[in-house]
Formats: structure tokens, sequence, C-alpha cells
């Protein structure tokens, strides 16, 4: 899938960022915003959605997130749009992705709370620091598909 449109919300002063299928909005504020990692990570993260029922297929699994009793699909997306964005950057930005590590806290105060539609920045950043653990003991591709695959399962 390729993304057809980029867009700049010009009035948004906020570190945010949006996608869809073919399109990705950013906020002026995470263009202006001074940490080219944080700002890698949003749009590494906003490019994943875009990617994740590709990448479900690529696994075998259905066409269409799981349903969850306590893990809905939005939150799993945002979980798998974070594991995809991480270990993208990982395999291609090495260096990105150490420093980013360094910054997990700024990253989990930037995620904010618990929604209906997001998990908690705190369970976001626990997610990622697993990812990270993993990778060091085992190939990145198995702890990838594995995390991939826990996530797509949550109830």
């Amino acid at each position: 899938m390729k993304i057809d449109s980029f867009k700049i919300d010009a009035k948004d002063n906020s570190i945010n960022a949006g996608a869809s299928f073919g399109y990705v909005e950013v906020s002026n504020g995470l263009i202006n915003y001074e940490d080219k990692e944080i700002q890698t990570f949003v749009l590494a993260h906003e490019v994943a959605h875009i990617v994740t029922l590709k990448q479900a297929n690529i696994f075998n699994l259905e066409g269409a997130i799981p349903k969850g009793t306590i893990t809905n699909d939005y939150k799993k997306s945002e979980f798998l749009a974070d594991l995809i964005a991480f270990h993208f950057i990982n395999l291609q930005e090495n260096k990105t992705s150490k420093a980013l590590a360094n910054k997990l806290a700024t990253l989990e105060t930037l995620l904010g709370s618990e929604t209906f539609t997001h998990p908690s920045g705190k369970n976001r950043i626990k997610q990622l620091t697993t990812y990270l653990e993993n990778c060091k003991i085992e190939n990145n591709e198995k702890v990838f598909k594995e995390m991939f695959l826990q996530i797509w399962q949550l109830e």
C-alpha cells in the first residue's frame, strides 16, 4: 500500500500525527519539535498503521484485527504500529534506535494516558522495552514476529 497524501496541520501545535489508508497528516508541533528521534518514531508509527494489515497477511493472519474483550481493536492497532515502527527503526537506523531507546521516558509522557482508542504511554513503552530486551538475546526478526502475534492475539 502506498501513501497518496501527506499533509501538515498548520494550526495544531501539539506533538501529533495521524494516518489512514494511504494518508498521513502531521501537526505543526511535530514538524517544529526539536527531537529528531521522537519525530522519526512518530512518523514511522503512523506509516506502520498503513502496513499493519499487510504485515498480518505476511504472517498468514486474518485480514482484520481480531476483536478482544479487554484490548480493543484500536489499542491493538496502536501496539502493533509501535512495534512495527520501532522494529523498522531498529533494523534501518540503528543509531536512531539506540538514541530513541534512551528517550523512552520522554516518549511515554508524549504518548499520554489511556483512552478508548489508545493504550497508556506506560503500557506502550512496556511493550517496546520488552521488544528491545528480547532483541538483545534473540534474532530481531524472530522477536518481532513473536511479539506481533502476541499483540494480535490479545484478549
